[in-house]
């Protein structure tokens, strides 16, 4: 495990969660109050601190040390979308820079931002436990992002990445087709699969499969016509409604009908 990352990190407080557009104009941070955790979810930023600078852009994780003083801008233009968690931890945090993390493959990382942004519109102490379990899954892939200790397993796993992109709409996608795709026995690659994601391979494509729907059902989302429930779960590769709606409840933790309004639908 990275030196960042030593040492048990214990949360004790999640301050909040928050969707937001990045600004155009320099910002100014002193002595930040809270921990932060930022996924890029589109564009470009760059942060100035000390003698130092550092620039992330989509699929970073972007870790910020409570009491840090900074300015941030943004580099691309329009400067996108970000995901922010502040939260507050028992002892010091072991690190004391602004730490970048990136990944090829993102969409675990925007499922689990998101779901802790869902999750923190309720705010009652059942969903706070759940945040907080988020927040700990992204810490831990940011530091074995950080110090490569998975990086054979996911070179030997990529296959079967590119595969299940290439078909994740195709409602005959299963584990064992992506183990194939990668050369391995479905045991060893459903193995070696959650040790990289921390998920199997079966919910991981569930949640890809859910992360395209949202976007589909938002008002302003990848489709401009106003989709039907029907039609987007067959378009994401659920073979019926039904079976659509209970994976998007467990996901997202309501209705996709639910999920449409609280997206200004």
């Amino acid at each position: 495990m990275n030196d960042i990352f030593r040492g048990d990190i214990l949360v004790s407080e999640l301050i909040s969660v928050t969707r937001a557009d990045s600004r155009s104009e320099t910002s100014y941070f002193y002595e930040r109050p809270h921990h932060a955790l930022i996924y890029k979810v589109s564009g470009e930023m760059c942060c100035r601190y000390r003698d130092k600078q550092v620039s992330f852009t989509r699929n970073d994780i972007v870790y910020i040390p409570k009491g840090m003083t900074y300015r941030s801008c943004a580099v691309s233009d329009p400067p996108g979308q970000y995901i922010l968690i502040n939260f507050d931890t028992i002892g010091e945090f072991p690190a004391d820079e602004i730490i970048v993390a990136s990944f090829e493959n993102h969409s675990n990382l925007y499922s689990l931002f998101s779901k802790c942004a869902e999750e923190w519109l309720f705010k009652d102490s059942a969903h706070i436990l759940s945040c907080k379990s988020y927040i700990y899954k992204i810490l831990a892939l940011m530091a074995r992002a950080l110090d490569g200790s998975d990086a054979e397993v996911r070179k030997r796993i990529q296959p079967a990445l590119e595969y299940m992109r290439l078909h994740i709409d195709d409602r005959t996608l299963t584990p064992a087709a992506m183990a194939d795709a990668a050369g391995l026995d479905e045991a060893q690659f459903r193995k070696l699969f959650k040790s990289v994601f921390l998920v199997t391979p079966a919910r991981y494509i569930t949640s890809v499969r859910i992360g395209q729907a949202k976007e589909l059902l938002r008002p302003d989302g990848a489709s401009a016509a106003v989709l039907t429930v029907e039609e987007t779960a067959r378009i994401v590769g659920f073979s019926d409604s039904d079976s659509f709606s209970r994976s998007f409840r467990r996901e997202a933790g309501m209705s996709p009908g639910e999920w449409r309004r609280l997206s200004g639908g």
